[in-house]
């Protein structure tokens, strides 16, 4: 089995995000994207059959928007950070559970947030009983 790192540097400012910028490039709709819906839909295939450098092309592609989606939950750079791994692994771990390559953004979203809920639940628990 392979070895796969994935490395995401969180943005410069993340108090000054736009909601809708999650990529690099402007469409002409004004939604940010990095690549094609087809480019995406054959790297989420690749992905689902077990390529990990698909999977890592994807998370290379959606690094940034999950950092941003991270820190809108936990309100932390460091724990937005740990939080974007686990989803990676977590993602990497249960890419044969994805039905549909077209939503492979919209599955690794609910399970960035399923990952906070549970991490910011754990923190008020260790809070109560400190």
């Amino acid at each position: 089995e392979k070895n796969v790192t994935f490395r995401f540097p969180p943005p410069s400012n993340p108090c000054k995000i736009k909601t809708r910028q999650y990529f690099t490039t402007k469409t002409e709709r004004g939604y940010y994207r990095t690549m094609d819906k087809e480019q995406e839909l054959k790297l989420a295939k690749k992905a689902i059959r077990g390529n990990p450098d698909a999977y890592g092309g994807l998370i290379t592609c959606y690094q940034e928007y999950l950092y941003k989606m991270a820190f809108l939950y936990m309100k932390n750079e460091q724990d937005s950070l740990d939080l974007v791994g686990t989803v990676i692994l977590k993602g990497y771990q249960n890419i044969r559970t994805l039905k549909n390559p077209a939503w492979f953004r919209t599955w690794l979203t609910r399970i960035l947030i399923n990952a906070a809920k549970d991490t910011r639940k754990r923190f008020i628990y260790i809070e109560i009983f400190q």
